[in-house]
């Protein structure tokens, strides 16, 4: 069947004219969703920047909080340390007192104890004399005690021998006065002998006394070093905790003044945050870099889409027609199918496989002539280029064959895909990494 060429000529306009309208409607739709996403990028953006705003307002809202509470805090902490203090001041005042008592009781203690042991020293001192003396004075009278009983029995002895010589009247003789003199000194005699030995008994009384007294001066000194031990203790405790609480005083004091420090710096803080505007031009400048890089990559996106819609449209004519030759193949198939139904599974499996291998055959076919086509394209419009021919050849460039389109369109599909996916590692390299 023959065509004319002013035919063809009318067909490829008319198909032009359907393909470019329905490129301007895919672009409009792309062009729509760009902007739907750019909006949504921006109506994103605002969001976290409006987030950001009220995160900085609920911080500063949260630390005001705070500060009021730690202001209320170490108001409490104060009066408690104030009372502390207060007591601790009492309580040194009471242990001053104390002090100035143990002194003044322990000097008057030292004093008695002092008089006492003197009194006990002198004491001892003229007990030790007495004791000397009644000593000698025993020794003395027990002396004279034997001499006298050795004259009483002596002078007795005498007496008998002269009453035996003398006989019965010896009691009128002028001898009788003498022995009554002699019995009178011998009645005083023996009141000497018991006041000496009153006396000695007296003696023994007081040497017991002594022995008491020694002892009571043992354990008066025991007891007196035992009390001196313990006031000592006790002087030594109470000068300990007055160190005690001098130091814990200073700290107290140092805490207190520390304190105020930190909070004036707070409080210096707290006033320069709320009266200082939030500064986001570290945050405005990336987001203006951003914003730049997003319409770079929309505007390349935008040509890379126009390219990939041509070749697109070029690809699915040519898919169109090989479907239509695929259709009427597989309608013979069918046919064929149907007809031969009646035939044995070995005879359906045998034409399968010859069907199957005539659809590999033709599909190889099929590319081998588009890889021909293809080839004879590129050289064709390499040779074009560079010949750089007149309008003509431009003229005849347009009317090129199904195939020079679906091979340009597949280098410009390719090229598309290329410059997409490195504008999109650049976009990726460029975001933040909490932003990818």
């Amino acid at each position: 069947m023959f065509v004319s060429s002013d035919r063809k000529s009318e067909f490829k306009t008319e198909s032009i004219a359907r393909k470019v309208d329905d490129l301007s409607d895919r672009i409009e739709l792309k062009s729509a969703h760009i902007e739907i996403k750019f909006e949504s990028t921006l109506n994103k953006i605002v969001d976290k920047l409006d987030s950001i705003e009220r995160h900085i307002d609920r911080t500063g809202e949260e630390v005001f909080e705070k500060f009021s509470k730690y202001d209320e805090r170490h108001t409490v902490f104060e009066s408690h340390v104030k009372s502390h203090i207060i007591n601790i001041e009492s309580l040194v005042k009471h242990s001053l007192d104390a002090n100035t008592k143990i002194k003044d009781i322990v000097t008057y203690d030292f004093q008695s104890v002092d008089n006492m042991v003197q009194t006990l020293k002198d004491y001892k001192q003229d007990h030790n004399s007495v004791i000397s003396i009644l000593s000698t004075v025993a020794i003395q009278l027990q002396n004279y005690t034997t001499l006298h009983t050795l004259q009483d029995t002596g002078f007795r002895d005498n007496n008998h021998k002269k009453c035996d010589n003398c006989g019965t009247n010896s009691a009128n003789s002028p001898t009788n006065g003498r022995s009554l003199d002699d019995n009178t000194t011998a009645g005083t005699d023996g009141n000497d002998i018991r006041e000496v030995s009153s006396t000695v008994e007296q003696l023994r009384q007081q040497l017991a006394v002594d022995e008491k007294l020694t002892q009571l001066d043992v354990h008066v000194d025991y007891y007196s070093r035992k009390i001196i031990n313990t006031i000592q203790e006790i002087w030594r405790s109470s000068q300990t905790s007055e160190e005690y609480l001098k130091v814990a005083i200073d700290t107290a004091n140092k805490t207190r003044s520390l304190i105020r420090q930190e909070l004036h710096r707070l409080q210096e803080l707290i006033d320069g945050s709320l009266t200082k505007t939030p500064d986001f031009s570290d945050i405005r400048e990336p987001l203006e870099q951003k914003l730049y890089h997003l319409s770079t990559t929309i505007d390349d996106s935008f040509n890379a889409l126009m390219i990939s819609q041509n070749s697109f449209i070029s690809s699915c004519n040519r898919i169109q027609e090989e479907e239509e030759q695929l259709y009427d193949v597989l309608d013979d198939m069918l046919v064929e199918i149907r007809n031969k139904s009646s035939v044995d599974m070995t005879a359906v499996k045998e034409s399968i496989d010859g069907l199957r291998s005539l659809i590999n055959e033709s599909t190889a076919r099929l590319q081998t002539q588009i890889e021909r086509t293809d080839e004879r394209i590129v050289t064709e419009i390499m040779r074009q280029i560079h010949s750089n021919s007149s309008a003509t050849v431009a003229h005849e460039e347009c009317f090129l064959t199904r195939s020079q389109l679906i091979s340009v369109c597949r280098r410009d599909r390719h090229n598309s895909t290329k410059n997409s996916d490195t504008n999109d590692e650049q976009t990726d390299e460029e975001l933040p990494p909490n932003r990818r």
